[in-house]
């Protein structure tokens, strides 16, 4: 074998060798080309799914916030209708006789969420102990306010009548069964739009 045969042999070998590389790295490119996309799909389809998932967690929060406003509401109104029958019955179960006095009032003040009202002075009249004084409004002026005192000059001579403290009762039993109602219902929405995950 002479050197010029041998190198042509040599030169054909690497010349298929080349070329077979090329093709094993073409068909590694299109492999790894074909992985690619088909990672790409699998991601959009992951994509997707959670957008699907996401949307049901949408329509099931927003169905959660509908049905939990509408009996929110529902009560609320059954409680201002209680409310206001209650109201109206108290004007014939009380007498508008002085019921506290102004020590009373005083320690009252300031508590939690109390506060006596101060009355203009054309609402002043002097402690009735017979129970015979003019009737007055019954609703309190703010949440926590017993409006029916009566302001007689120092805080020693107010005066809070049963119907003011009846009504005082009534108005702060509805403010807190409208809490709890409201408390309710945000744990209801909370309960039903975000379930606890297995």
């Amino acid at each position: 074998m002479s050197n010029a045969s041998l190198a042509a042999r040599l030169a054909g070998a690497g010349a298929v060798a080349l070329l077979l590389f090329a093709a094993g790295a073409y068909c590694g490119g299109l492999r790894a080309k074909a992985q690619l996309a088909g990672l790409q799909a699998e991601h959009a389809q992951q994509r997707a799914q959670a957008v699907q998932t996401a949307l049901a967690a949408e329509q099931i929060a927003r169905a959660a916030a509908d049905s939990s406003q509408a009996r929110l509401a529902a009560l609320l109104q059954t409680n201002a209708t209680l409310t206001q029958e209650k109201t109206l019955a108290l004007q014939q179960a009380t007498f508008d006789r002085p019921c506290l006095g102004g020590r009373a009032l005083r320690v009252l003040n300031g508590a939690p969420g109390l506060r006596v009202a101060e009355l203009p002075s054309g609402a002043a009249r002097p402690a009735d102990p017979g129970g015979t004084a003019a009737s007055h409004p019954g609703a309190a002026r703010e949440p926590g306010e017993l409006a029916e005192s009566t302001k007689l000059g120092e805080p020693d001579e107010w005066v809070s009548s049963d119907r003011a403290v009846a009504h005082w009762i009534l108005n702060a039993g509805a403010q807190y069964e409208a809490c709890r109602a409201r408390l309710d219902a945000l744990i209801d929405y909370e309960t039903q739009a975000h379930p606890p995950t297995p």
